[in-house]
């Protein structure tokens, strides 16, 4: 997570990562401890017409 992050950011984009929303509340208690800049959104919370471009993957 902080991998990807690091590289929007250097890149000039504000990090966000988008998941569903079972996972959202975990990652983003994982998340803030090492990136707390780091936006943490479900796709429930996404309005359908908004369009994403999605710039990297995370795998477990």
């Amino acid at each position: 997570i902080q991998r990807e992050a690091q590289a929007m950011a250097q890149a000039g984009h504000t990090p966000v990562l988008v998941c569903s929303p079972a996972l959202r509340p975990v990652i983003r208690r994982i998340a803030q401890h090492t990136y707390p800049r780091l936006i943490v959104l479900s796709y429930a919370e996404l309005d359908a017409k908004l369009e994403i471009e999605s710039v990297g993957v995370i795998r477990a």
